[in-house]
């Protein structure tokens, strides 16, 4: 985002301006532990009369944890030692943000200016990702004629939300009285 600040025109009315964050992460957790025992092939009591059982059950514990963030980043950059201070696996983890960010800001510098005047007054950007890890084991043991089993399954769901939105502020020309360079005049 500093590099966007630092190149950022008046006209794009974001230096100065305040991004507001709101990040909501849910955490949802499933856990199943089970097991069985079956009779593998039937047990042969007489002729023609087999005996066939299976017992079986398991035991799933889930939960969910909500977290919630709200936090401002001033938008006041001199320079980008921040971007360049970040390790690389942090700035490839990118959500579409600041391709997001770059490129609409490019687009309200180089929009046509006339009338009607025309001022940008917010930016928002919402975005929804997530995060899947699965794991399964199971295993069988036979001893004719039963078979006993025992699986175990875990998943955890990483559901995280992320709303940026950025009201612009008033760039006015260097006596501070002058027009509103937000303004797409020719």
């Amino acid at each position: 985002m500093a590099r966007a600040v630092v190149a950022a025109t008046p006209r794009t009315g974001i230096k100065g301006a305040v991004a507001k964050i709101d990040l909501t992460l849910k955490v949802v957790t499933d856990a199943t532990v089970g097991g069985g025992i079956k009779a593998d092939p039937a047990i042969m009591i007489y002729q023609g009369v087999t005996l066939d059982f299976s017992v079986g059950g398991s035991v799933e514990r889930k939960y969910t944890i909500d977290t919630h963030l709200k936090f401002d980043i001033k938008l006041k950059a001199a320079s980008t030692d921040i971007c360049n201070a970040l390790p690389a696996d942090l700035t490839d983890g990118d959500i579409g943000f600041s391709q997001w960010f770059t490129a609409i800001l490019a687009e309200v510098d180089h929009a046509e200016a006339g009338e009607p005047l025309a001022t940008v007054t917010n930016y928002s950007y919402d975005a929804n990702f997530a995060v899947t890890a699965k794991q399964n084991s199971g295993g069988e043991l036979g001893i004719v004629p039963i078979k006993i089993t025992a699986s175990q399954t875990y998943q955890r769901d990483d559901i995280q939300n992320i709303k940026v939105t950025i009201d612009t502020v008033p760039q006015r020309t260097a006596g501070g009285e002058g027009k509103d360079e937000r303004e797409f005049q020719p």
